[in-house]
């Protein structure tokens, strides 16, 4: 059974929809405007579906428009632009991430969060994959050295030939070796 409204309601919203204001028509009719507010809303008088949250489908839709525009636009920090070209070769240098960060002026989150951002890695592993072509680099260079100097082909054949220097030290086992003239001098 519908609610049977009284005639100081169907009154108001007369007035209401001639065109009088709210709080004109509760001052008139000796009603608070809470009420009047309350009675506009519940039988929705304006002809304008209402939503979840006791909001109009139009406020509801510029609200969710406003929020998504904000969600479009990018707030904080603009992400810092690393050249890859240049981090993979600090890379070959064998550079740590300290030494890229001064390089790239950064701290080392930034540095990781781009690694991660740019290979889907993390600096480490990326790390260990483009170090390797400077170490070729480096093999490459130590062989040319070795050509003009002995050092470095000692030191290239240490570390790749297995090659040791061989000290033969007797230590502890005497020998009987006779030296020729020697009793001369014992004898003087």
């Amino acid at each position: 059974m519908a609610k049977k409204r009284s005639d100081i309601y169907i009154e108001s919203k007369k007035r209401y929809k001639n065109g009088e204001k709210l709080i004109n028509i509760a001052r008139a009719l000796g009603i608070p405007e809470g009420t009047m507010r309350r009675w506009k809303f519940e039988d929705n008088w304006d002809g304008k579906k209402k939503t979840a949250n006791n909001v109009s489908n139009e406020r509801a839709e510029t609200w969710a428009s406003e929020k998504m525009s904000v969600r479009n636009e990018k707030i904080g920090r603009p992400q810092k632009e690393i050249d890859i070209k240049t981090f993979e070769k600090l890379c070959g240098l064998q550079c740590t991430i300290t030494e890229m960060c001064s390089f790239f002026d950064c701290d080392d989150m930034t540095l990781s969060k781009w690694c991660k951002r740019t290979y889907n890695m993390r600096f480490s592993e990326i790390f260990a994959i483009k170090r390797g072509s400077g170490q070729i680099s480096l093999r490459r260079t130590q062989f040319r050295l070795a050509e003009k100097n002995a050092a470095m082909a000692i030191f290239l054949g240490k570390q790749y030939l297995n090659q040791r220097d061989n000290n033969d030290q007797n230590m502890g086992m005497t020998s009987n070796i006779n030296f020729i003239g020697f009793d001369k001098i014992e004898e003087e």
